[in-house]
Formats: structure tokens, sequence, C-alpha cells
């Protein structure tokens, strides 16, 4: 660890009922600095010199955003999420039909190389949309994966100022990649409840990797992309850090649902 920066670890675990949370997003707000917390709740994060009275955020999903200030954490901390009381309201869906919308990959697509120097990064590309729609499934396509192992997480946003906000998808949705995973990928949604009736951005955030197999190689997994003028793509380099813009293509993301009136 370099001169001036401060170590900070813990375990996250939730006040009700006192699980450990997975995959917490953590991190100083649009400074670059962040992580995300493992499978068991725990989190390491090294914090660079400077930001010694910034506030640490903790975000998750369904919980209450808690915030420290660094300059208070001494020890291992145990962080408590608040969960969120949401009352939701009964929504009757009619369907119509099903349909399909975003970016298809064909035979002129090119490679994309998802490349990070951690975990907590994302990437995601928006899809236009002006109906009423139940997301059945999520796809996207592999050429090839650099890991044995690599888990993502899917986070559907609405769009504000033309770039990323607030997640859309009320429960998580968590998957697994192999090695041998190439082709169409698909997400099932079906259990979710998604509901969309404006334009979305679909992002994919890196949460675990595990079994390095080409160390020449700086991908961690190559996805389809369609070269277009219009194109528009997002990424967040690591957990609460700003969105970045990237035109002229977009991710081959695409999504089928059910139309309802």
């Amino acid at each position: 660890m370099a001169f001036g920066q401060t170590k900070v670890s813990g375990v996250i675990i939730d006040k009700e009922f006192e699980n450990k949370i997975s995959y917490v997003n953590i991190g100083i707000k649009s400074k670059g600095v962040g992580t995300v917390s493992d499978e068991n709740g725990a989190f390491e994060l090294i914090i660079p010199k400077g930001f010694e009275n910034s506030m640490l955020t903790f975000s998750h999903l369904g919980y209450e955003i808690y915030s420290i200030n660094i300059s208070k954490i001494n020890e291992s901390l145990t962080i408590t999420l608040v969960p969120k009381k949401n009352v939701l309201e009964e929504v009757v869906i009619k369907p119509k039909k099903t349909f399909q919308m975003g970016h298809r990959h064909s035979e002129k697509s090119r490679r994309g190389i998802f490349s990070s120097k951690g975990i907590s990064n994302q990437v995601g590309t928006i899809i236009k949309n002006r109906k009423s729609l139940v997301l059945k499934d999520f796809n996207f396509y592999i050429y090839d994966c650099n890991y044995q192992f690599l888990k993502f997480r899917l986070n559907i946003y609405d769009v504000k100022s033309k770039k990323p906000n607030d997640i859309i998808n009320k429960d998580e949705v968590i998957f697994k990649i192999n090695s041998s995973d190439k082709g169409v990928f698909s997400v099932d949604l079906r259990e979710k409840d998604i509901i969309i009736k404006d334009d979305f951005i679909c992002t994919l955030e890196l949460l675990e990797v595990d079994g390095l197999i080409n160390n020449k190689s700086n991908s961690i997994i190559t996805l389809s992309l369609k070269p277009d003028k219009k194109g528009i793509s997002f990424k967040q380099l690591i957990s609460l850090d700003k969105w970045s813009v990237s035109k002229g293509y977009f991710l081959n993301f695409w999504v089928n649902g059910y139309e309802f009136e």
C-alpha cells in the first residue's frame, strides 16, 4: 500500500434480518474510488491520499443508501443497511403479443472487448422504446470468454439527461458465464416482473472473475457490437463513478417481452 493511502474493510449486513448482503456497491461518488462487496458481504477498499474526509457510500437495490465520513473510520466496519419499505401497487397485465427490441447480433456485427482493472465495472447501451412491455428475457452475443468463470449483474435503468438514471428492476438479476459459453446468451426475466414503458438502458456489471485462461489478453469477455453513426453506449469504470458515453456503436443487447394494455 502506497504512502498516504488508507485501507477500509468490513462486512455489510441487513439491519432487519442480520444476514450478509452480497454485491453492495461501495465508493466515493463520481471520484473513481469504489468496489463491490463479495458473495459473503465482505469488502476491502484502498482510499487514495486526499480523500480522507470524503463520504464513503454504500448502495444496494432494495435498501436505503448509507454514507459515512472516511475520517471517522478507524477499524474494520460492520455496515448495516436498512431495507426500503416499498408499497407495491398491484398491476393487472393483459398481454397482447410478444415483441422484440434492441440491437440483435448479425453477421455484420463486430467484436467489442470488455476489459477491466477490477470488479464493479459496467457497460451498457440504450434501447429505444415506445411500447408498454413486460420483459421476458435479455440477450447478448459472446464471441469468447477469457476466464473459467464470470459473474455479472444485469441492471436496467431509466434514462435522464441521456444517461443511466434509476434502476427499473426491483429484484437483482445475477447470472454466471463459463468459458464454454459462446454465441447467443439469454437471461430469463419472466419471474422478475420488469415493466418498461419508455426508453431504457441495459448494463452488465462485473461482480466476480475466476480462472484466467490467457494472461496475454486484456479481454475479460468479447461481446458483439453494432457500428452505427447514431449509436450510444455507456461505461462506468467502478462502483458509483461517473458514466462515460461512447458514440458510434451499440452493444448488441436485445430483449423479448410481452406488450400489454
